[in-house]
């Protein structure tokens, strides 16, 4: 008998195993509420990050703000006459303002605040994708959980790709604005008269305007492209993490068929009979807790080993096999005892039909 608890506890644990790579606790979150915790749901130019960024920490966004300086830099030279002096001051305190050396301005640059917003969404933005990471280990099963951040991952790609694609149209934009700037400039120069003089100083102004316009774009696209990246190089070593359990279980599930036996109907029974007395969860839960680590990450762990997995998990899917097996016995035995004991009046209304 000994021999046969052997065999099913083997057979059992392979059945947890199998339990425990296509099964999971809990529904994983809706895929788009996911997307938007992240802040990327919408288009490239509308998700929260490139908003977040766009704003820049103020009550303005950075466009905004460009607006708002050029009407106070017009200001301050509004008492000079429109001319080319006057045109490249103010292209002067644009650069300034936009490279963080502007004397007009009282707050840091436009690449600077850039810069100390995109390091913050950076760490909150990983931070939000580990939680919902957390959320994998704890209720999916590896495949389950795979396949889910398959879906995310695809969307990172395709939104890096997009932030690429929009850094290069704000760069052509940008350069397709210097061309008529340095033309209108030169404008300026040769002419005598004041109207086309002023007519080409405000089209200055606007192709100045524009130009910038196109940088703080091209450089909010280029850092929404970075952060994505940062959560992507999370992702791989995520999924990889789970690629490395899947196969890690499946070679526990191999090393558990050593007995010849083959999975019957009584093993069948002891898996369903086995939820009654400790759950295959509930199982996961106190292997997670003598290793320390959730099972999704135990492929890519160096200390834990097959062998070490399957030795615990024996000794306690053992038990409950010894539990089923005496239940069943108890059942067995009462079932034939209640049998003998209607066997008399089995023979008495017998006699009578």
């Amino acid at each position: 008998m000994e021999s046969r608890i052997e065999n099913w506890t083997c057979l059992l644990s392979r059945e947890v195993v199998n339990y425990w790579l296509n099964n999971q606790e809990a529904e994983l979150p809706d895929l788009e509420e996911s997307i938007t915790s992240l802040g990327l749901a919408g288009g490239v130019n509308s998700n929260q990050l490139f908003q977040a960024l766009e704003q820049g920490g103020g009550n303005l966004t950075l466009l905004q703000e460009l607006q708002k300086f050029l009407e106070r830099v017009q200001e301050n030279y509004s008492s000079e006459p429109n001319s080319l002096e006057k045109l490249l001051k103010i292209e002067s305190a644009l650069f300034n303002w936009y490279y963080g050396n502007s004397n007009e301005s009282n707050s840091s640059g436009c690449l600077q605040k850039l810069g100390i917003k995109s390091q913050v969404l950076r760490v909150e933005t990983r931070k939000k994708f580990q939680d919902l990471v957390e959320v994998i280990w704890l209720g999916s099963s590896p495949q389950a959980g795979f396949n889910y951040l398959s879906r995310i991952g695809a969307l990172l790609f395709n939104l890096t790709d997009q932030y690429k694609t929009e850094r290069h149209n704000c760069i052509v934009q940008e350069n397709g604005g210097k061309k008529p700037y340095a033309f209108l400039v030169s404008k300026i120069i040769k002419s005598q008269d004041e109207s086309e003089v002023n007519n080409n100083y405000n089209s200055g102004i606007n192709a100045l305007l524009h130009i910038y316009r196109c940088k703080i774009r091209g450089e909010i696209a280029d850092l929404a492209s970075q952060i994505i990246r940062g959560v992507i190089q999370d992702y791989q070593l995520i999924s990889e993490s789970l690629i490395q359990t899947t196969s890690f279980l499946n070679n526990l599930q191999d090393s558990l068929t050593q007995k010849e036996e083959k999975i019957n109907l009584t093993v069948a029974l002891f898996f369903e009979e086995m939820h009654s007395v400790k759950s295959p969860n509930k199982l996961k839960e106190e292997l997670e807790n003598s290793f320390g680590i959730p099972l999704n990450r135990w492929g890519s762990c160096s200390y834990i080993s097959v062998e070490e997995v399957k030795k615990i998990l024996l000794e306690k899917v053992v038990v409950i096999t010894e539990d089923i097996y005496q239940k069943e016995v108890k059942k067995i035995t009462s079932s034939k005892l209640n049998q003998e004991q209607d066997k008399p009046f089995q023979i008495l209304t017998s006699s009578y039909s």
